[in-house]
């Protein structure tokens, strides 16, 4: 089969459900972050504390995760594209995982759906959830950071199986 045939053929792949999880991930990550953009970009340093070692910071990130590639936004939605293809591409190899292995697909999906929207638009991307201890993040890190968990559990369960079959 062709490269882009297999790529269209996973595309038709995602069923209604799966197109639910990445629209509401994909969702509750926008409200989040205009609401964030809209309450906390006024708000003074060290942001609204909620607990002790808890606040919400509006940071716009300019960079990847912890703060790497500062400044490098085409390379970063270059990066972003490329994943999201490869995961397009991957559809139905991580779908024969089961079921909690397309979860976390669909969750690193939505997440980086997210994460570009904001690259592509604004030129960075919104972080607000302030651990204090951790680099401010957001929902779409969150879905993606859970999601990678999950998948990279599916595919440790399936090799180890898969080794002791033989």
């Amino acid at each position: 089969m062709s490269f882009f045939k297999e790529i269209k053929d996973n595309i038709k792949s995602f069923s209604k459900n799966d197109i639910i999880v990445i629209f509401a991930v994909f969702l509750l990550d926008r409200i989040t972050k205009i609401w964030a953009t809209n309450y906390l970009v006024s708000v003074k340093s060290g942001g609204i504390e909620i607990f002790k070692y808890f606040h919400l910071t509006f940071v716009a990130n300019h960079g990847a995760a912890f703060g790497i590639m500062q400044q490098s936004n085409f390379a970063l939605l270059f990066i972003t594209l490329l994943v999201l293809f490869a995961l397009v591409w991957l559809k139905t190899d991580v779908a024969s995982l089961g079921k909690k292995a397309n979860l976390g697909y669909l969750l690193i999906f939505a997440g980086g759906l997210g994460n570009l929207y904001d690259r592509v638009l604004l030129g960075y991307v919104v972080d607000f959830l302030d651990f204090k201890v951790w680099p401010v993040f957001n929902i779409a890190d969150t879905s993606i950071t859970i999601g990678a968990i999950m998948l990279g559990w599916a595919y440790a369960v399936s090799f180890s199986k898969k080794g002791r079959k033989s």
